[in-house]
């Protein structure tokens, strides 16, 4: 059975019919993968999908937020531990495609949760910047990610934390 985020992936071309990814179709065909970037409307659409399929594949939610201005888009996704982050994709960014990963926990989170230093120091070596997590309350992490790809492989690190446990700090270090 498809669910509606696999049908509106095909429909929007980001996955064909054997269920790869666009750039997986594009490989097969020898298509050059095209870059995609904020500065375009279509492009801004297409990756807030592909953020929607990679939320869908991890179990993570979604929710997708308008501006009153047509030239912004903004994701919000978030774990059932109530990790999440807002990412935005802004015409007239200053910085365009280098993107903004605010790590943070929702209120609605399962229990009261921290933030480890090995997501903060995994967060650094994936993009190259210095992140660390606050350390009054240890429940935000800046990261930052130049391009698509870079910030795809941040939400999938930090997924991947999540789900074993490691982007936490164990109970007994609470106080």
């Amino acid at each position: 059975m498809v669910n509606r985020y696999e049908e509106a992936a095909r429909d929007a071309g980001l996955v064909d019919r054997f269920g790869d990814g666009w750039q997986a179709v594009c490989a097969r065909h020898d298509i050059a993968v095209p870059k995609l970037t904020e500065r375009r409307k279509a492009d801004r659409e297409t990756m807030v999908k592909l953020i929607q399929l990679w939320a869908f594949r991890n179990g993570w939610n979604w929710h997708r937020c308008e501006y009153a201005r047509p030239h912004e888009v903004r994701i919000e996704v978030w774990h059932s531990s109530g990790l999440a982050c807002s990412i935005e994709f802004e015409r007239f960014s200053a910085m365009p495609d280098h993107y903004c990963v605010p790590w943070h926990f929702r209120a609605d989170g399962e229990g009261y949760k921290r933030l480890s230093d090995s997501f903060a120091k995994m967060q650094s070596l994936h993009s190259g910047t210095n992140c660390s997590v606050n350390p009054y309350h240890r429940r935000k992490c800046t990261a930052f990610a130049p391009g698509i790809d870079a910030l795809l492989d941040n939400l999938q690190l930090a997924a991947d934390m999540a789900k074993d446990g490691t982007a936490f700090e164990s109970e007994a270090r609470h106080g």
